[in-house]
């Protein structure tokens, strides 16, 4: 049986294994824009797509992971959300400008307004891509963080119940509205199962490590 050591080793590899079908999906798309290839060459690309939902589902286990490895008594949910926002915000930041640089340098300028570019720096649901196409999984993660920070502050058990009725209710009210407001279109979207069972996920394989070791 892993120990919560070996097992983010493990989880590591697996998101590297992820980001690299993402980097191998996006960078064929873009050297092939415009181009005919062959019908195997663009499902075997095209399933890199798959990376993104690994991701998400990753994202959902190694916050519950890291949450559950805590001391008892010091989580907060303020240090975790703004933790989160940490590790985000400024990488995203630093290369959304290498991006408006490079795009200048090439006289290719972002045909966005003031608003735009800061609904955009902010990863607002709806906004997110507009300079860095991917930006919209940035949206998600954000989102799932906050209801992730809130739910836990009631502890992990009721917390996860929460979460989980929370997102399986916002998804069932999406499928019956169908709501073209890029926040609700978010909130009601069922990626935010894939985050969930990530959660999940690192909760019944903590169960089983716990019962193991007595």
């Amino acid at each position: 049986m892993l120990n919560a050591k070996e097992t983010m080793h493990s989880i590591q590899f697996l998101r590297f294994v992820a980001a690299a079908l993402v980097v191998l999906f996006h960078s064929y798309g873009a050297m092939n824009a415009g181009h005919s290839h062959a019908p195997a060459m663009t499902y075997l690309f095209g399933f890199g797509a798959v990376g993104v939902h690994l991701c998400f589902v990753i994202s959902g286990y190694v916050m519950l992971h890291t949450v559950m490895h805590q001391k008892p008594g010091t989580y907060s949910t303020r240090k975790f959300i703004t933790k989160r926002a940490i590790r985000i915000y400024p990488t995203y930041w630093l290369f959304a400008i290498f991006y408006i640089v490079v795009r200048f340098l090439h006289n290719q300028q972002y045909e966005l307004g003031f608003s735009e570019y800061v609904k955009s720096f902010l990863l607002l649901p709806g906004s997110s891509p507009l300079i860095i196409g991917p930006g919209w999984t940035l949206s998600f993660e954000l989102y799932f963080y906050l209801c992730f920070g809130i739910s836990m502050y009631f502890g992990i058990i009721r917390g996860i119940a929460a979460m989980t009725l929370f997102f399986l209710g916002s998804v069932v009210v999406g499928i019956f509205t169908n709501s073209q407001n890029p926040y609700l279109a978010l909130m009601t979207n069922a990626l935010l199962l894939e985050f969930l069972s990530g959660v999940w996920i690192a909760y019944i394989l903590s169960r089983n490590n716990q019962r193991y070791n007595r």
